[in-house]
């Protein structure tokens, strides 16, 4: 699947973290399902992707989302 399909499908959801996080668990589980992978339970959601800040529609000066505060993850490398 082509993340380009899954954008088209799941547009990002910005307008505050809560969505946005809600969001990122949604493409990832659309990803898993196509990849034949676990599904992850979007109640963790905050224990995977806490720390994400997004600004802008909400009248801070940036716009945007930032990974800058959220737990740090080691990567498996294949």
């Amino acid at each position: 699947m082509h993340f380009k399909t899954v954008i088209d499908k799941y547009p990002p959801e910005v307008a505050d973290s809560v969505s946005f996080q809600e969001w990122m668990c949604k493409v990832h589980n659309a990803v898993n399902e196509k990849l034949g992978k676990e599904i992850f339970d979007c109640a963790k959601v905050d224990e995977r992707w806490g720390g994400v800040e997004c600004f802008g529609e909400d009248g801070s000066s940036e716009g945007g989302c930032s990974f800058e505060d959220a737990p740090r993850r080691s990567r498996r490398v294949r």
